[in-house]
Parts: C-alpha cells; structure tokens; sequence
C-alpha cells in the first residue's frame, strides 16, 4: 500500500492521522508546509520508504520517530527542510535504515547515527557543516557505509586530531564527496585505511599543497 499526498498545503497532521494504515509501506508527503513530524507516523509498522521533501521542518526529535515503530523503514527523505537540530538518538529506532538524505538544511552537527548500523547512503550536501562537525567518532556505528555525500558545505579543515574520522568508522566506504566546500590543507592519514574507496570528490576547494603521504 501507498499513499501519495505530496504537492498540497498540509500544514499539520495530527498525531494517530495514520494509525488505521499498519499495512503501509510507502507515504509520500512532498511539498507541504509541516513544521512538526512528532507522532505523526505513530503505527505505521509496514513503512519502507517516507519522503517529506520540501518542507518546513526546522528539527528533528527524538519523538519525531521514536514510539513510532518503523522498524522496517529502508530509507527516509527530509532533504529541503530547515533543518538546524536533530536530537541526539532521533534515529535510535530506525534500525533498518538504509539510506538517509539530509541536503539542503540548515545542519551546523551532525546527529549520532551509532543505531544505523545498517546504513549505506548518507546525504549531508548543501547544509552548514564546518570542521568542527568531523570528529573521530562523528561516524562511529555506521561501519557499512558506502557513500558518504559531504559537498557544499562549510568545511574549511579537518583538525589534525580528527584525522581518523573516515578511515576508523568506514571500512567499507566506495564513494567520498568533499567538494565545494573550503578545505584548504588535508592532515596527514585522513584517507588512510580506506581501502574500498573508488570516489573521492575534492573538487572546487581551496587546496593550495599535497603534502607527502596524503592520499
């Protein structure tokens, strides 16, 4: 079952609007106007696939999906948002997820996504991530990544300390995007151990030097 609201002026859906529809499996709601997604998919046990592109959601909380029990949703659209906060363990429920796009928001972190183990796409273009978002343990539980989409952001460095924030969690990374943003020097290992990585994207930086050892 399928249900298709996109394109329409919704600007709120009431908590338990869907709880007759167990058996759906995709919910399209493209479009609208929401502002808050908390309980909103209470119930919908059979989702695999929820979009609400184009939106006005500014954060994400943890009871947005938690309660809700889609635990077997496969992937999620929120791209296009205002999203500037995701609560910590917003995602701790989705246990099936398996891609997840974030573009176009208004992200300065980025969630934990320690419960996402099952995660292989990850979208985070086009937001305001700065240095400061990449840590070493920023990608910690999310070890069957295949591709990683950082472009267009607000990158300027990853910090020397930090230098393991790919090749310690991602083992199993194909594709890297890094371009657009501001990166000017790359620390020494930082693609290190990245030994499934086919892509790497550094374009439209402002990389002046590749010291010995970068890549």
């Amino acid at each position: 079952y399928e249900l298709y609201l996109y394109s329409n002026r919704i600007e709120q859906i009431e908590p338990n609007a869907f709880r007759g529809l167990g058996k759906l499996s995709k919910l399209i709601l493209d479009g609208n106007r929401l502002k808050n997604l908390s309980g909103v998919f209470d119930g919908l046990a059979s989702l695999r696939t929820l979009s609400v592109l184009r939106n006005r959601v500014e954060a994400v909380q943890r009871r947005t999906f938690g309660g809700s029990m889609l635990r077997l949703l496969d992937t999620l659209y929120l791209a296009d948002n205002r999203i500037a906060w995701i609560e910590p363990d917003a995602f701790m429920e989705l246990v099936a997820l398996r891609y997840l796009y974030l573009s176009g928001n208004r992200l300065r972190r980025l969630p934990s996504m320690a419960a996402l183990g099952q995660l292989l796409y990850l979208d985070v273009s086009n937001n305001r991530l700065d240095g400061a978002a990449l840590q070493n343990d920023t990608f910690r539980g999310v070890s069957a990544l295949r591709t990683l989409l950082l472009s267009f952001n607000s990158i300027e460095r990853v910090q020397e300390e930090a230098s393991g924030v790919f090749s310690s969690s991602l083992p199993m990374l194909n594709k890297l995007d890094l371009q657009g943003n501001r990166i000017a020097t790359l620390p020494f290992g930082l693609f290190a151990g990245l030994a499934s990585l086919r892509d790497l994207l550094l374009g439209m930086n402002r990389l002046e030097r590749l010291a010995n050892g970068t890549f």
